[in-house]
């Protein structure tokens, strides 16, 4: 996700701010980058590499500490690996979906080594039986039933280790607003 306001994003959280939901990190200066079409679908081609780099570029470009990525896919790309690399020794997080598959199957770009990728826990806490974990799998979080807008102007629940990496990327957010001075090392 990367736009410095939402004063000119037609996104469903600006047209159901009168609900009062508040993120991990209220604070938070929030821009977002698609890597989809215009009402939130897979491009009918898919996601190329070269469309999930230049968003992180743009994020990258625009003051980024923390990059959430939401998606995911299974195939290895050394351009991406080295471009997510190259962001963590500039000091940028990148968070990344860990997927949904239920078993260890890798899924790009959250199994790339400086990615942080995140799996599902469910509501008692434990990993969600759907949730995909792999050696590169760092933190389960909660991933079941979750809130969260949608093309509409109301709220949905969600499932999914899409939903998990936000509550990690806040968290982020927020440990860095205590400690800008910090770094991913």
């Amino acid at each position: 996700m990367c736009s410095r306001s939402l004063e000119n994003w037609n996104c469903p959280l600006k047209l159901c701010s009168h609900l009062y939901f508040s993120g991990v990190a209220p604070d938070a200066e929030i821009f977002v980058v698609r890597v989809f079409d215009e009402f939130g679908d897979f491009l009918p081609d898919a996601i190329y590499s070269s469309d999930l780099i230049a968003a992180a570029d743009i994020c990258r470009e625009n003051g980024a500490n923390v990059i959430s990525a939401s998606i995911g896919g299974s195939t290895y790309n050394p351009q991406e690996d080295d471009f997510f690399s190259t962001l963590f020794d500039e000091g940028i997080l990148t968070v990344a979906a860990a997927g949904n598959s239920g078993n260890d199957n890798m899924v790009y770009p959250a199994s790339y080594e400086k990615v942080i990728s995140i799996g599902a826990s469910d509501q008692t806490g434990e990993m969600a039986g759907f949730s995909t974990l792999n050696d590169y799998t760092n933190l389960l979080a909660p991933g079941t039933n979750i809130k969260s807008t949608y093309k509409t102007t109301e709220y949905e629940s969600f499932t999914g280790s899409s939903f998990s990496v936000p509550h990690v990327s806040g968290a982020l957010a927020l440990m860095i607003s205590q400690r800008p001075e910090s770094t991913p090392q």
